[in-house]
């Protein structure tokens, strides 16, 4: 019986352990691998003690694999992408070739934020999902900024991971949102979440 006990306690101070290390704010990509051309279903979840709010552009169809859009209606900051080699010896990010953020000339000369409409209120304790579509190649040309390309080697095909992560600092904010939305939310009790959000990683598997 004591040593049923003890197992218990074990148990329960790792769980606690585990629960404590879990970040405040984190994705969570809700399949357990990724191919080319996958439309993921991720889970971001608020795991603080704050209502929270993010300028997070979901819209699948900002996310198309013909092109790289750019042109986000309501300016909200993108997902990065890490696609990675894993090896015995060492993890480094692939290179590859992208318009990856929306902080480009274009974009700053778009309106700032204006409008709750535009963000993802998030209360303490809450989650909400939303889709994010993966593909190894966007756009065109490679040549061009408005292109990206993951170069796969099949010889290492079960070498690679894919993870995500974004980041909203106060710098974007300021630049990017209206005074008075970002007040307008602090009375409603919103904090915008300005720390880097991560995701689990998954395992690439190639189609070839």
């Amino acid at each position: 019986m004591q040593k049923i006990v003890t197992l218990f306690f074990l148990f329960v101070f790792a769980f606690g352990m585990s629960q404590s290390k879990k970040a405040d704010v984190y994705f969570e990509i809700q399949q357990k691998e990724v191919r080319d051309s996958t439309l993921l279903q991720v889970k971001l979840v608020n795991h603080s003690k704050q209502n929270i709010w993010l300028a997070l552009d979901t819209i699948v169809g900002n996310q198309e694999k013909s092109f790289l859009s750019y042109h986000s209606f309501f300016k909200g900051r993108r997902i990065s992408e890490h696609f990675e080699e894993n090896t015995a010896e060492e993890k480094y990010t692939m290179t590859l070739v992208t318009r990856s953020s929306c902080d480009d000339e274009a974009i700053r000369e778009l309106p700032k934020i204006d409008t709750f409409t535009s963000l993802i209120l998030l209360g303490k304790g809450e989650s909400m999902l939303f889709s994010y579509l993966f593909v190894l190649k966007k756009g065109g040309d490679s040549n061009y900024l408005d292109s990206k390309e993951y170069v796969v080697d099949t010889n290492k095909k079960n070498k690679y991971s894919f993870s995500m992560s974004y980041i909203m600092d106060d710098a974007w904010i300021s630049s990017n949102v209206e005074p008075n939305v970002v007040e307008a939310l602090e009375k409603a009790n919103f904090v915008p979440y300005n720390v880097v959000i991560k995701s689990n990683s998954i395992p690439y598997i190639s189609k070839k």
